[in-house]
């Protein structure tokens, strides 16, 4: 386990993954059993989409992952998969010093990347398929990593949930859905808007 992030972690629909991640929470189970009685009972009647940014830097081991998500997800949000933002164009330095992946300057310069932007209209239409055919009060999950988790990551995370949020309001009243954006090692550039 003290080898960088495994790609089988990193893979669409890891089954090792799931086994990981219940093994780690299973010691922090009983810490949080009180918590989640009281988000089941807050828990809202539509569907929940978790986007967590991360940084691979920080983040070295599958068991570093796993706690990670146990504690940025709640225990029902299924990690759907990661997106690997490390293979996108890296934003000119100007804008590293500048803006961390939530300014808009950082955005436009990853979606330059072509698989930058299939990756978020993959995801977008994955996660909208899960809106539509979804049970009430169900959850689900992407994480998104890249070197530092500060640009490239965040910038995927922050574009998916904008084209979420979008399509959910072009399917007009009754249609809703609650996102989470979690940037867990963002580090804020000093013209961030937030």
């Amino acid at each position: 386990m003290a080898a960088y992030l495994a790609p089988l972690v990193m893979s669409k629909h890891s089954p090792m993954m799931h086994h990981i991640r219940e093994s780690t929470a299973d010691a922090q189970r009983a810490k949080t059993a009180s918590a989640a009685a009281l988000r089941s009972i807050l828990k809202p009647n539509m569907p929940t989409i978790y986007l967590v940014s991360f940084s691979t830097e920080r983040t070295r081991t599958t068991r570093d992952f796993a706690r990670l998500l146990n504690r940025h997800l709640p225990s029902g949000a299924s990690l759907r998969y990661t997106i690997d933002a490390r293979r996108f164009l890296v934003p000119s330095r100007q804008i590293q010093e500048l803006y961390s992946g939530v300014a808009e300057a950082a955005q436009d310069a990853v979606l330059l990347d072509r698989g930058a932007r299939r990756e978020v209209e993959h995801a977008v239409g994955e996660l909208m398929d899960f809106v539509v055919g979804n049970e009430k009060g169900r959850e689900t999950a992407i994480a998104v990593c890249c070197t530092a988790g500060t640009h490239r990551s965040v910038a995927i995370a922050e574009c998916i949930a904008k084209g979420v949020r979008r399509e959910v309001r072009r399917m007009g009243e009754g249609a809703q859905v609650k996102v989470v954006v979690r940037h867990v090692h963002r580090v804020r550039g000093a013209e961030d808007p937030y």
